[in-house]
């Protein structure tokens, strides 16, 4: 028999659950309340940190937002995790162990704070029997320093090598390459053997001690990503945006780590920000004047918004960048200057 009160709320055998936002609604079946209310420390249970609890596959109806439910699977690919697209929470899972059952996520429940729940069994999902048999463990047995310690296991492995984007796991200790897919070997240039000799101040024109600032700044701000100049085999720079998750692997720290080559794009960027720099000069240096001038059809003076009559001259210098140098034409001349004119 399960949990049939949390709090002031009455587990009803027919109790609806949704996602934050709401788009995905599910009904769940559940005429022993909420059973087996566990949380679970395997790799993406200790980073959702949902309380979950296990119902029949038949028992979960989605009747509302099953077009916005994304599905994630790794490793070996078996369990099946949804998680609402647009909000981003884990609504449940079709459990790998026993796939008959579904794990849902109790906060899910409408009216229920998990948080009053008073004793919550922790579920060892990291040594659990059935876990490590099929492969899919979070601590491998393998030595650490082997270079495919991590990607050992057949799907991921197989995903790993194959996958188009470009892909390294560092030892974060040393900084240290201890495995690389095909597409690092061949954006870098260097065969597998000299790739794992490399440590990431071989590849990254930045000096580690910056490095190693930039990467506690970005922790600092919860932000996984770092832009660098790398320099591949042949002596070429690249700009790259890196991606790097920790993983933990036996105690020890890793970094998986996802590298696009974003070159071509910081050009673009970079002319862009150019013309944009050259136009912001050109507007800077031009002030034109617009709408319509009242000015006298006989003095030729501009009237201004307080209501004065100004010199031309004075109007444009005032409302424009333009300056004025007096001289005079040969009209003027002989008009005002008749006397010099003749005895020129």
């Amino acid at each position: 028999m399960g949990l049939k009160h949390v709090g002031k709320t009455v587990i009803q055998e027919k109790h609806l659950a949704t996602c934050h936002c709401g788009v995905v609604q599910m009904e769940l079946t559940l005429p022993d309340g909420i059973v087996d209310p566990r949380r679970c420390d395997c790799s993406i249970c200790r980073r959702k940190g949902a309380i979950v609890a296990s119902v029949p596959l038949s028992g979960i109806r989605i009747f509302e937002g099953q077009d916005k439910l994304t599905l994630y699977q790794f490793n070996t690919m078996t369990a099946k995790h949804y998680f609402c697209s647009i909000c981003g929470i884990y609504t449940h899972h079709q459990r790998r162990s026993q796939p008959d059952l579904y794990g849902y996520n109790v906060g899910c429940l409408v009216g229920v704070n998990p948080f009053e729940i008073q004793e919550i069994t922790l579920y060892d999902g990291v040594n659990h029997p059935a876990d490590r048999s099929v492969e899919e463990q979070d601590e491998p047995e393998e030595d650490p320093k082997k270079s495919d310690l991590v990607v050992d296991s057949g799907a991921f492995k197989k995903m790993f090598n194959d996958h188009g984007a470009i892909m390294y796991i560092v030892d974060l200790s040393t900084f240290t390459i201890i495995d690389a897919n095909q597409a690092a070997l061949d954006f870098y240039g260097f065969d597998r053997q000299t790739m794992l000799t490399k440590r990431i101040p071989d590849l990254n024109t930045t000096p580690e001690a910056e490095i190693r600032a930039e990467i506690k700044k970005a922790v600092a701000e919860n932000r996984t990503y770092y832009v660098f100049k790398h320099r591949l085999s042949d002596g070429t720079i690249r700009d790259v945006e890196i991606y790097a998750n920790p993983i933990s692997i036996q105690g020890k720290d890793y970094a998986f780590s996802v590298v696009h080559d974003i070159t071509e794009h910081k050009k673009v960027e970079d002319e862009r920000n150019r013309l944009i720099d050259d136009l912001q000069t050109s507007l800077n240096e031009i002030k034109t004047l617009r709408g319509i001038i009242p000015i006298c059809s006989y003095c030729k003076k501009v009237r201004d918004d307080q209501g004065f009559w100004n010199q031309v001259d004075v109007y444009i210098r005032e409302h424009s960048e333009a300056d004025f140098s007096h001289s005079l034409c040969p009209e003027c001349v002989h008009e005002h200057y008749s006397d010099i004119f003749k005895k020129e």
